[in-house]
């Protein structure tokens, strides 16, 4: 299990032509399934052409690359609008809450089975100055429920 947010930045290669296609810029999930649904990918290009990768078509998960099957893998971003700015595809942010209805605090990263690609927990922040005193909490996703973000923004929270 990692932090989502080391995936950000990270290089993505093709399998099959050993090419180097693009750095992950953000990630997408899908809350009803507790999982990553895709990755943004910036090509590095001059123009930023963004690429949507879907995670079951990720082969493997290292510490500095993800190894995709196919390039054909690759769709463009412009087809999956409606999944980007979809405000429940977007964890960080998110208020956290205890089966009381207790808030615990708000998503600042998920932890991820990068397998298969199930997110396990949340990091989560209660307050600048209880983050300095004590640190981040990290919560199971089993101990507690997600609430919809009404920010927006994009899944890395920058």
């Amino acid at each position: 299990m990692i932090k989502a947010s080391s995936l950000l930045n990270i290089a993505v290669y093709c399998r099959e032509t050993g090419k180097k296609v693009g750095y992950i810029k953000d990630i997408v999930y899908e809350p009803s399934k507790g999982s990553i649904a895709a990755y943004v990918v910036s090509s590095g290009s001059v123009f930023k052409n963004l690429k949507i990768l879907m995670a079951n078509d990720v082969a493997d998960v290292g510490k500095d690359r993800i190894v995709i099957k196919s390039e054909k893998a690759m769709k463009d971003a412009d087809k999956y609008h409606d999944m980007l700015v979809n405000q429940n595809s977007h964890l960080i942010g998110s208020s956290v809450r205890d089966f009381y209805g207790r808030e615990l605090g708000i998503i600042s990263d998920t932890v991820v089975d990068v397998d298969s690609n199930l997110v396990k927990g949340y990091i989560v922040s209660d307050g600048l100055i209880s983050d300095i005193l004590k640190g981040r909490n990290f919560i199971e996703k089993n101990e507690a429920f997600v609430e919809e973000s009404h920010e927006g923004g994009n899944g890395n929270g920058r």
